[in-house]
């Protein structure tokens, strides 16, 4: 690789602009889809200023795949006190400026969304009872029911989050569903091909589906709640793929729930706070819509309504179908289930005829309900049996409950894993739909009550802005859900066992009722990366989810926290690391200065290094060693040095390594030893050495805070990263007073050197692919370890909100290179609708990106593939995403090869006898430090070259019936990947 040792040097500030100074030529800078690119040259080069503002006042634009140029106003730079702090450019000297697009799609393949997250929307059924619709937030998926697998995929044309489905009553091979954005679509499920489109422009939170007594087929008509300065109930007649009418029917100033229509739409049923709404009309629906007139009426409830059912029944000399009666009269009776926030149910027999009555004699009583009392919270979910002897409910307590209305008795059905928020009863009431909090769905047989049908998706914690106010809130696009979920990071790794699975902390539940539950993540969550399927579950830390876990104060009692999780390089060890604080409610009586109270939350925090051994027999993480409190001082847990930073693994040995709070300062590495006990070694029932974890090497990170500020500074970031040989071990370390770049020597336990100056704003991550070292903060800086120097840098876009942006690196040392997420500024939109997120793939020799995609969720999670190069992501939406470089992508094999042994002789093989010292803070580069040649590893003979296995293949081909593979070309793919790993 060429050094540039004539280029001329240049600086970048976080601005986002080039500066140049009279150039001799003139020069081109180019945006590179929202973040601008500079590539380095050697140290101490006079710095040169140009100027480039993006679209407007740019040298080039690109439009339609061509480039247009414009004239360049150039602007003088302003002048620095000299006093003042120096800026990024003048404290970073780069090379040329290399003007290039990364070819997007050219090498690297971003996959369609896998899986996602359920939506609070009732499962459908066909009516044929094989299949099994979900609601995803932007897709609807068709499940065989005798499979458990999917079939089909819709996804919306219109944009937003999916807020109500329902099949059409006279047309079940047909699909309604509603989006936020105010559109309806219909499709042909059974097809996947789109019959009609309509703009209802208002936002619809529910949608049901009367159907239509009009004789032409293509007539349907469609019932919604919408908002629009108030709550309304309107009725949307649809012909030949337009909207042909609408009719409001009910307005009201309070929120509208829980919509159901019945008999082709004579029958409208909803609820508003406690109260029930009954709407009616003796006449089918007219060929003109506005011309109907309904009849409303209200019960008061004495609590809350949290669900609702209905019921209709009619004589039983009539044989007509139930959709075919042409007036409420004929009935026999309407029935009401409600469901109340303080846990019990109300059952209304043959509500509509006594309300009449009452409204003709006024001396009558009014209805009185029969009631039903177990659950303990609110009934999240209730539906009648289809025979109607039978109400099923359930909720927090995770109990599917049958009441036999009858004889007042009650049977359960314990232990359902997460809160009970869906029920659905199948058209011959032969099967029970259900949807649980966890983001998984289950068919239960109504005979034997087993599981004949089960999925589970990806467990994204559900934080409680999401769930403030309306209970749709959880699926509408408002700001505040995007600013809740800004801030996740979600605690992933995936295997390295040869096994295509991705490792998971997540909660017990992500439930919309989550104030009443804990959203600490206590679970280890398996998932199949090529179906995005559930693999297993187990539980990592302590938890009560299927007992009672609330405080007196009816406030949920929060468990551990697991916040980092890491596999080892064999796949057999995976160390976790957990946290617990007493909640704030708890120390607040100990002071009125919030400071205090924070101060006695950190000093009463827990802190647990867990390490967890595979059992291939039981298929579980068995937990072998457990350290407490492993950053702090054994005798004073007062001044315990706080959580555990970061956590990585080590890639040439079973390792692990671990950095302290600022009250320690402390970096550990982690190995494996022999258990003996009494002089003899500790050996498993089948014989095997049982082994234990503690820590072989500490390395004390230089202090030049005082004490005082010490104590105050809870603003700690750090990061880790290994070489690929191990006997590199990168630290970044910043606080408030200081932010420096460790470079350690494993084998020695020693800084070898720290590098200041290379972070700016906050501390996101860092890496090391070969010689070069990648940093991650507001700007994104290759640094040459051999060299020893910036070899590039970028300048990233800034939100106004900085604190709370999300920045992601991760590194694959498969294919050696990096991805990097960052947030992007729309220019077609305004305010923070203009933000979105990019995902770039670097190779750390070249700075033109290799991969550029604008992504339309932003990501909780990024982290290398195991089996394959390339890169996993997990969204927002709980969506698993894999980005791979396609088969004829020309790359350089594993930087390490499994044939080579990894070093044991420390930096001492790059550095020899070069004395390195300890750069403080406040101390600049002026220029490179001379540093040896990296040293190429000697590559042993490829004679033995592995052969592709026939278990290779099967691998890929066994993943269910062939309706159910992925497509050919990811077939292909990943065909191609085995091959090309030989």
């Amino acid at each position: 690789m060429s050094k540039r040792k004539h280029a001329e040097a240049q600086g970048t500030g976080f601005d986002g602009k080039v500066r140049e100074k009279k150039p001799k030529r003139e020069k081109k800078t180019t945006e590179i889809d929202g973040f601008e690119q500079q590539q380095s040259g050697q140290a101490g080069s006079e710095i040169e200023k140009q100027t480039t503002t993006g679209r407007d006042n740019g040298e080039e634009e690109r439009v339609g795949g061509s480039i247009e140029k414009k004239k360049r106003k150039k602007k003088k730079a302003p002048k620095r006190h000299p006093d003042t702090e120096p800026t990024f450019e003048e404290e970073i000297t780069l090379g040329k400026l290399t003007t290039t697009f990364a070819e997007k799609g050219s090498a690297w393949i971003l996959s369609e969304p896998i899986g996602g997250r359920l939506m609070d929307i009732d499962p459908v059924f066909s009516v044929d009872e094989q299949y099994l619709l979900l609601a995803y937030e932007s897709s609807i998926g068709v499940y065989a029911v005798s499979t458990s697998l999917l079939i089909r995929s819709i996804s919306t044309t219109s944009g937003g989050h999916i807020t109500a489905c329902g099949i059409l009553p006279h047309q079940p091979s047909h699909l309604q569903f509603s989006t936020s954005t105010g559109m309806v679509e219909q499709w042909d499920w059974t097809s996947g091909k789109r019959v009609g489109r309509w703009d209802i422009k208002s936002h619809i939170t529910s949608l049901e589906t009367g159907g239509s007594t009009s004789t032409e087929a293509s007539v349907d008509v469609a019932y919604t709640i919408d908002f629009d300065e108030k709550w309304m109930i309107t009725a949307h007649r649809f012909k030949n793929g337009t909207k042909a009418e609408l009719h409001t029917l009910l307005k009201r100033s309070d929120q509208i729930t829980h919509l159901k229509v019945l008999a082709a739409g004579r029958l409208v049923v909803a609820s508003a706070g406690q109260r029930l709404l009954l709407g009616n009309t003796d006449e089918p629906c007219p060929s003109d819509l506005k011309s109907i007139v309904y009849t409303w009426r209200e019960i008061e409830c004495s609590e809350s309504i949290s669900s609702l059912d209905v019921r209709i029944t009619h004589n039983a000399n009539d044989t007509k179908d139930v959709s075919t009666i042409k007036a409420p009269r004929q009935m026999q009776s309407l029935s009401l289930a409600v469901g109340g926030s303080k846990g019990a149910i109300y059952v209304y027999h043959d509500i509509l005829e006594k309300l009449v009555r009452k409204e003709k004699n006024a001396k009558l009583p009014a209805p009185t309900p029969q009631r039903l009392h177990w659950h303990r919270n609110e009934v999240m979910a209730m539906k009648w049996s289809a025979d109607g002897n039978y109400i099923i409910s359930g909720g927090v307590e995770t109990v599917l409950v049958l009441w036999q209305l009858d004889t007042g008795q009650k049977q359960h059905l314990p232990h359902l894993s997460a809160t009970i928020e869906s029920i659905v009863v199948s058209p011959t009431g032969s099967s029970y739909a259900v949807r649980l909090a966890n983001n998984s769905a289950m068919i239960i047989s109504t005979a034997e009550l087993q599981s004949k049908f089960s999925i589970s998706g990806i467990q994204i914690p559900m934080t409680r802005e999401l769930t403030k106010g309306s209970q749709h809130s959880a699926y509408l696009t408002t700001t505040s859900r995007r600013e809740a979920l800004n801030s996740l990071r979600l605690p992933l790794t995936a295997s390295s066992s040869g096994s295509d699975r991705l490792l998971l902390a997540v909660p017990a539940s992500s439930s919309r009722n989550s104030f009443r539950e804990s959203t600490n993540a206590a679970f280890l969550q398996t998932l199949h990366v090529s179906s995005g399927s559930q693999i297993a579950k187990q539980a990592l830390t302590r938890n009560s989810i299927t007992s009672l876990n609330m405080s007196p104060n009816s406030r949920p009692i929060e468990g551990p926290n697991v916040t980092l999780v890491k596999i080892s390089n064999d796949g057999q060890w995976l160390a976790t690391i957990d946290e617990w604080m007493p909640p704030r409610e708890d120390v607040a009586s100990m002071s009125k200065d919030e400071n205090i109270t924070h101060e006695v939350q950190r000093n009463r925090l827990e802190v647990f290094l867990k390490f967890w051994a595979w059992n291939d027999e039981r298929k579980i993480w068995e937990l072998v060693s457990r350290i407490d409190n492993p950053h702090g001082s054994s005798g004073d847990f007062s001044k315990s040095g706080g959580s555990i930073l970061d956590l990585v693994a080590e890639p040439s040995s079973p390792g692990f390594g671990t950095v302290g709070h600022v009250l320690d300062r402390i970096v550990k590495v982690w190995k494996p030893h022999i258990r003996y006990r009494n002089g003899l070694v500790v050996q498993a029932k089948d014989g095997t050495s049982l082994a234990s974890w503690s820590c072989r090497r500490v390395i004390k990170i230089p202090d030049s805070n005082t004490v005082d500020d010490r104590i105050i500074d809870h603003q700690t970031q750090a990061a880790l990263a290994f070489s690929v040989d191990g006997s590199l071990l990168v630290l970044g370390y910043q606080t408030q007073s200081e932010s420096l770049i460790h470079v350690i020597d494993v084998q020695n336990s020693r800084i070898s050197y720290s590098l200041p100056n290379l972070v700016y704003g906050s501390l996101k991550g860092v890496g090391i692919i070969d010689r070069y070292l990648m940093i991650l903060s507001n700007g994104l800086i290759i640094w040459d370890l051999v060299d020893d120097q910036i070899h590039y840098a970028y300048s990233l876009v800034t939100r106004p909100d900085n604190g709370k942006q999300r920045l992601l690196m991760a590194v694959d040392q498969r294919s050696g290179t990096f991805a990097v997420v960052m947030p992007k500024e729309s220019k077609k939109r305004s305010g923070k609708d203009k933000w979105k997120m990019e995902l770039a793939v670097f190779d750390p020799a070249h700075p033109k990106p290799l991969f550029t995609e604008t992504l339309p969720r932003s990501l909780v999670g990024l982290v290398p593939a195991s089996q394959h190069r390339g890169f996993l992501a997990i969204t927002t939406a709980a969506e698993l995403r894999t980005l791979s470089p396609s088969s004829h992508f020309d790359h350089d094999a594993d930087i390490l090869p499994k044939s080579v042994k990894p070093t044991t002789a420390g930096l001492d093989i790059l550095f020899v006898n070069d004395t390195r010292v300890v750069v403080p803070s406040a101390t600049k580069i002026d220029g490179p430090i001379p540093m040896r040649k990296m040293v190429a590893p000697v590559v042993e003979s490829s004679e033995n070259v592995p052969l592709v296995r026939q278990h290779q293949i099967a691998a890929i081909f066994d993943t269910g019936p062939s309706f159910a593979l992925p497509s050919m070309s990811n077939l292909f793919e990943r065909v191609a990947r085995v091959f090309s790993k030989t």
